[in-house]
């Protein structure tokens, strides 16, 4: 499953996403969201899954709600999650 540009609707096709996972194991992923021009973007991702032969899909979101971030604005602050601390840190 993709998306699409919020500004010219044209479709985004999803990466390929070949991770396996145990009960016993995680993953952990970055997201580096950049774009040429700035941009007030929303999203939520889509996970697509197997178990047991199994298909399913879970939708991740930030608390029901779609995740929210202003790409390219260098005026700007900055600010990164700190998974360790679980909280927004100011760079």
């Amino acid at each position: 499953m993709g998306g699409a540009d919020a500004f010219t609707g044209n479709p985004i096709p999803a990466k390929p996403f070949p991770f396996k996972i145990s009960r016993r194991d995680s993953e952990v992923f970055q997201l580096n969201l950049t774009r040429a021009a700035p941009c007030d973007c929303s999203f939520a991702l889509e996970l697509d899954w197997v178990l047991h032969g199994q298909r399913g899909s879970t939708r991740i979101e930030n608390q029901g709600k779609p995740f929210r971030v202003l790409v390219g604005a260098d005026t700007l602050p900055h600010y990164r999650w700190d998974p360790a601390s679980s909280r927004w840190t100011r760079r």
